[in-house]
């Protein structure tokens, strides 16, 4: 048996995005309790991966509704562009980070 974990991201009612997040295959026949369900490691990655899928569409979704200023609603300048690391209970997740420089009239 095949088992697909997939995480759907939706904003007011709307679909963003549907994305495979993990893959499991399982024997169809069992030949003891231990084979039922998840492992700790297949449970544990799973929840790492979950996480990284839904920290990573919040930080798209932020990018774009910060990116105007607040002042004249123009969009900022990017002044850089880096990575950084987010400590989560499941894990780090890296994620990209835009530093912007605000617009003041």
């Amino acid at each position: 048996m095949e088992f697909i974990v997939w995480v759907e991201t939706r904003l007011e009612g709307r679909t963003l995005e549907v994305r495979e997040v993990a893959k499991l295959e399982r024997a169809a026949y069992l030949a003891g309790p231990e084979e039922l369900g998840l492992t700790l490691k297949d449970g544990k990655t799973v929840l790492k991966q979950v996480q990284e899928s839904i920290v990573q569409m919040q930080i798209q979704v932020l990018s774009v509704t910060e990116r105007p200023c607040m002042h004249c609603d123009k969009d900022q300048k990017i002044k850089d562009r880096r990575s950084t690391r987010l400590r989560t209970v499941f894990g780090a997740c890296r994620y990209p980070l835009k530093l912007s420089v605000t617009t003041l009239n």
